[in-house]
């Protein structure tokens, strides 16, 4: 089974991604903040998918109460420890997979003074570089969002030579980034279950 590849290793010169051509200057080069690789997403869980049938979603809450979602079935949670530029730092990943669509959240508490040191924008802007540059993809389309007076994006990003898509949700909340991802085949990316589970997700 794939490993869920983390981008929290420090600061290193790359190549820019011709897509993003509105990069926040500076921000790269202090910090990459934690980023799942997306399109591993899509096959990270492929083990239960044969186990997997339709089955009814349900609304999921993680026992901090720190965001709720529907999943359409129980998801796993895992947390591991990154050593990154400003120290070691957890995520917390909650994952379910159906057929062949692969749902997560994940949940990093980044320092509140490293936060507003690099300002809300920087740290977004860096998520979404982190994302495209582990999958070496590209990004297809990113929204502004503003949920709630919080801050965030919507991304789509194209991987695998173009056969594996994810869309991607991030909130910062706070000093709280949520990644809320859903990864597949490209043809499933404008499956009604993908806008489900990103619009099901809301935060505490």
């Amino acid at each position: 089974m794939p490993n869920t590849t983390l981008a929290a290793d420090a600061a290193k010169p790359r190549r820019s991604t011709p897509a993003l051509a509105h990069e926040s200057r500076g921000v790269k080069k202090q910090f990459r903040p934690l980023t799942i690789s997306l399109p591993m997403l899509a096959f990270v869980f492929m083990a239960f998918i044969g186990a997997c049938g339709h089955r009814q979603w349900a609304e999921y809450t993680p026992s901090d109460g720190s965001f709720v979602a529907l999943f359409p079935v129980t998801p796993t949670k895992a947390t591991k420890t990154v050593n990154t530029a400003i120290g070691p730092m957890d995520i917390t990943i909650y994952a379910a997979s159906e057929l062949s669509l692969a749902y997560s959240v994940a949940v990093v508490d980044y320092p509140a003074d490293h936060v507003q040191q690099v300002g809300a924008a920087g740290l977004l802007d860096s998520a979404r570089d982190g994302a495209v540059a582990n999958t070496q993809g590209t990004l297809l389309s990113e929204e502004i969002l503003n949920i709630r007076g919080n801050p965030g994006r919507e991304l789509k990003v194209s991987a695998a030579g173009g056969k594996g898509t994810a869309r991607c949700k991030l909130v910062l909340v706070g000093n709280r980034l949520f990644q809320v991802i859903v990864a597949g085949p490209s043809d499933k990316s404008y499956a009604p279950e993908v806008r489900r589970f990103l619009d099901s997700f809301s935060f505490s």
